[in-house]
């Protein structure tokens, strides 16, 4: 007899935003709220008074998933080696590819729905450099996305103008895709003979 698979909550199912925000209780949800390099993955049927009672806010949940304690308890094994204590984990390894595949995931799936006449209500932010999205250098370099500073990067972007990957014009100024210009660092920033 085979041991049933456990199954991750299922990211397109339905969050009603305007009860999770606005304090009233809701369906149970597992938040992953992030502070600096922390993610803390917990559960709540009040998430507003949860956000109150750990003094932050909104700006600080990078994702919502539908589910409880059981849901909680699964993703809190599966990141057990990014674990620093209690609810909180490290942002990185297997937790930080968990949220861009999420991430990445729900903003396909929210891209098919808005072009349908049907939407779900999906809640869905991420931090800067935990997912791709066209993104300036300054931004790049803030998120730590790439590894060096603004004033360095700008320099290189300048000298290796016809090597330098393409940007595109918006409103915010000239943005790139992150892994062409990842690629372009880590190929500046190798060591001699190395």
């Amino acid at each position: 007899m085979t041991t049933p698979r456990k199954k991750y909550p299922d990211p397109l199912a339905t969050i009603d935003p305007i009860r999770v925000l606005t304090g009233f209780p809701h369906d149970p949800v597992v938040y992953f709220l992030r502070i600096g390099n922390s993610v803390k993955i917990g559960t709540s049927t009040n998430l507003r008074l949860r956000l109150t009672s750990l003094s932050l806010l909104p700006k600080n949940i990078v994702l919502l998933v539908p589910g409880g304690l059981e849901t909680e308890r699964l993703l809190h094994r599966k990141f057990k080696a990014q674990h620093i204590q209690g609810e909180w984990f490290t942002h990185s390894g297997e937790l930080q590819e968990f949220l861009i595949a999420y991430i990445t995931r729900l903003s396909e799936r929210v891209a098919e729905l808005l072009s349908s006449d049907f939407a779900e209500p999906i809640i869905i932010k991420a931090e800067p450099g935990t997912h791709e999205y066209p993104m300036t250098l300054r931004q790049m370099c803030e998120a730590k996305i790439i590894p060096v500073q603004w004033s360095a990067a700008k320099r290189a972007r300048t000298r290796a103008a016809h090597t330098f990957p393409i940007g595109k014009q918006t409103p915010n100024g000239t943005e790139y895709e992150p892994k062409p210009v990842r690629e372009f660092f880590a190929g500046r920033t190798r060591k001699p003979g190395a």
